[in-house]
């Protein structure tokens, strides 16, 4: 049947908080916000909703300048994109391969 609706503008509402503390420079606590959507997500099995928090959380430690965590959270979001066959891989993919050109001529 699906999830209680109750549970849907959660998960939006922490990606909201996480976007907007991220405009706000407020670059850890955009994380906390993001990983407490992950968790979201993860538990409701929403694999798309993932997928894009996970880009955002990616972004968020690339700011930070933790290219590893931006790596890995840009791998996992990628992957299930390819699983679902969404377009969205494509970039991701670009970002990964920046970051790696990057990593390499530093």
């Amino acid at each position: 049947m699906g999830e209680p609706r109750t549970r849907q503008p959660v998960r939006r509402g922490r990606d909201s908080i996480g976007y907007s503390l991220r405009e706000l420079g407020r670059l850890e606590d955009a994380a906390h916000h993001y990983r407490s959507s992950v968790e979201a997500y993860r538990s409701c099995g929403d694999r798309y909703g993932l997928s894009v928090t996970m880009v955002s959380l990616g972004d968020v430690h690339l700011a930070l300048g933790d290219t590893g965590e931006a790596r890995e959270a840009w791998t996992e979001a990628m992957r299930t994109f390819e699983d679902l066959g969404q377009p969205d891989a494509d970039a991701v993919r670009a970002e990964l391969t920046a970051l790696s050109g990057a990593s390499s001529s530093a």
